[in-house]
């Protein structure tokens, strides 16, 4: 497994991601602003697409939450 930085051109992976069931399931409430945190470099994240033999397979998300923007509040 290896992990690459997600950008701007995995917009449509990811977007399909979230209309898989399992995806809704874990955050039906779920508003979030994909395309605009891929086009920033925002302090205290980091995204990432997992890939199993050259497959998509994930997706991990690294917060501070002392450097994210919301922090939580």
């Amino acid at each position: 497994m290896h992990f690459i930085p997600a950008t701007l051109e995995h917009l449509d992976l990811l977007n399909y991601r979230d209309t898989q069931q399992h995806v809704i399931d874990s955050d039906p409430l779920s508003d979030w602003h994909r395309e605009e945190e891929l086009e920033q470099n925002i302090p205290g994240m980091r995204q990432y697409i997992a890939y199993q033999d050259d497959a998509p397979i994930g997706f991990l998300q690294i917060l501070d939450p002392q450097l994210e923007p919301s922090q939580y509040r």
